[in-house]
């Protein structure tokens, strides 16, 4: 795909920013807001067999993929839930470009609905969505992107109290990727005791890792004689020796300006928002499995379906310091985070890119 027309995008996307300094009313905001969305849409619209390894592994997947009855055992293949919805546009004959449109539609549709309901700063999120997410989960893997999207959901329908649906949500995601699991563990902690104690987990993952986790499961597995976990231990065994170290601790650096910001933001405003809580302890999640699940790249994914907590935290980091002495050196170091970001996942990623 074009790299001038990525780095158009992200411009863009950089440049409305500038909106959420202005009185302009917020209904005309929302229509740029919803404009850009459906851009997004259209560009993520166009991915071919030819973009990436990854699209044409989705592409093949798509023109062949097996019949309904013949999901079980997926641990050693595609989720059960991605195989039905290519199942379900393959019957009525549509191309994979009509179901790469309507998922683009699903993915993105959900960030934009989220956003508006929640965020104040709407235009700094979009950019904290484009720079850090889009460009990976929308038009490279695409299975973990609709799952990354599920669980921004999950995440909103908890702070509205509304857990069926966050747990259908959660659901949904484990049926196309199976990391959206670990989204089980926000809806056991009550939203209103999340608070800055809750930092003090993250030290912890250097105790419980994933080192320990794989050394334990296959002795677990032998021990209660189940054929599922020894499944399990022989994925992850595989992933181990094929596959190099996820840089949890690389990230996590990276990373660091937006924790910060997190950790101040809650510490402040705890009692004002649930969805600053909820978000919260997205990224607190997330910062704990980039420290426990670091042995294997794959095991990356576990700590970004929670980082999306992000891209709402964002609004929240920017009402947090708009008008303050420290404000535009605190956004600029944000957004410098975000551009490094963007260029370090398409231009300088070890695995690859999109852009030519």
């Amino acid at each position: 795909m074009s790299a001038i027309l990525g780095l158009f995008i992200f411009c863009i996307s950089f440049f409305l920013i500038a909106f959420d300094f202005t009185n302009i009313n917020r209904k005309y905001k929302e229509y740029i807001f919803s404009t850009a969305c459906l851009f997004l849409i259209a560009f993520a619209s166009m991915k071919t067999e030819k973009t990436c390894y990854d699209t044409n592994n989705y592409v093949m997947l798509y023109n062949s993929v097996q019949s309904v009855g013949r999901f079980i055992p997926y641990l050693s293949g595609y989720e059960p839930g991605w195989e039905l919805l290519c199942r379900f546009f393959n019957i009525f004959g549509f191309s994979y470009h009509i179901f790469f449109i309507c998922l683009a539609l699903v993915t993105i549709g959900i960030y934009r609905y989220v956003i508006l309901k929640t965020c104040r700063n709407i235009f700094i999120a979009l950019f904290t969505y484009v720079s850090c997410f889009y460009f990976l989960n929308e038009i490279i893997v695409l299975r973990h992107g609709l799952a990354s999207s599920l669980i921004f959901l999950e995440l909103y329908f908890l702070s509205e109290h509304k857990q069926k649906k966050a747990l259908f949500c959660m659901f949904f995601a484990f049926s196309v990727h199976t990391v959206a699991i670990f989204g089980l563990i926000p809806l056991f902690i009550t939203n209103k005791k999340i608070s800055p104690k809750f930092f003090m987990l993250i030290p912890f993952a250097f105790l419980l890792s994933d080192r320990i986790f794989l050394y334990l499961l296959p002795i677990i597995a032998q021990v209660i004689d189940s054929h599922l976990i020894k499944m399990v231990s022989a994925k992850m065994v595989n992933y181990l020796k094929g596959e190099s170290s996820a840089g949890g601790i690389k990230t996590i650096i990276v990373y660091s300006v937006p924790f910060l910001l997190t950790f101040i933001t809650l510490y402040n405003n705890r009692l004002e928002s649930a969805f600053l809580r909820e978000s919260s302890l997205f990224m607190i999640l997330s910062a704990y499995f980039m420290i426990a699940f670091s042995t294997v790249a794959s095991f990356g994914r576990i700590n970004q379906i929670f980082l999306t907590g992000n891209i709402a935290l964002s609004s929240f980091y920017l009402d947090e310091f708009k008008h303050k002495r420290n404000e535009i050196i605190i956004i600029a170091i944000f957004l410098v985070v975000n551009t490094y970001i963007f260029f370090r996942q398409n231009f300088f990623n070890n695995g690859g890119n999109i852009f030519y």
